[in-house]
């Protein structure tokens, strides 16, 4: 049965993007990656949507990588950021600020980065869509990502961070309150975009 809430108690969704003019970015490709953890399993793991919602913990071993920018203007490292476009990376105090919150949404996996440990949040939590209101793309009779997107309101009851499965999993989605969460700590970094499917954003 669908859910006719009135505006006021609908909950809001975004998704998570990087403000590269701003602060300097995590560009670790996965090649490099698998060379450094010896497993070349997490290659499928990391870019094949039928594998991507699983964990990433059983393949992981020492990374280490750096921030670098994009833009002239890119002066600053971010308190947290995307890496891959759904995985998030956070500094220690970010990781100490968040983790409680996001524990039980996914996993963290630790690495190096510019001589100091970081953390990566994979997100290992779907909501479900809002299929009356979630429009699939096609091109030459196949689909080819989203026109729209939108999230059954009784699935984000209680979530912080998820994925879409119709989405193929490539973009990282949060509620008010992790933005909430974000700007309490007064984290930097992230951007919050209401457009859930963008030219810009992996479909």
């Amino acid at each position: 049965m669908r859910h006719y809430l009135t505006e006021d108690k609908i909950m809001k969704v975004y998704r998570l993007a990087n403000i590269p003019t701003e602060y300097q970015a995590f560009e670790l490709d996965v090649v490099t990656l698998s060379e450094q953890v010896g497993r070349s399993e997490i290659i499928n793991k990391m870019m094949m949507p039928q594998y991507s919602f699983g964990p990433l913990l059983p393949y992981w071993g020492m990374v280490y990588h750096h921030f670098s920018p994009n833009f002239s203007s890119a002066l600053m490292k971010p308190d947290i950021c995307l890496w891959d476009s759904r995985l998030l990376l956070m500094n220690q105090d970010a990781y100490l600020g968040l983790r409680h919150y996001l524990a039980r949404f996914g996993e963290f996996l630790p690495l190096r980065c510019d001589g100091g440990i970081y953390y990566v949040f994979n997100c290992l939590t779907v909501a479900d869509e809002d299929r009356a209101l979630t429009k699939v793309r096609y091109f030459d009779g196949h689909e080819d990502g989203l026109d729209s997107l939108s999230f059954d309101q009784d699935s984000l009851t209680n979530k912080l961070l998820f994925r879409s499965q119709m989405q193929g999993g490539t973009s990282l989605f949060c509620t008010q309150t992790f933005v909430d969460l974000v700007r309490e700590f007064q984290f930097v970094g992230l951007a919050f975009d209401e457009a859930l499917v963008s030219e810009a954003c992996p479909s």
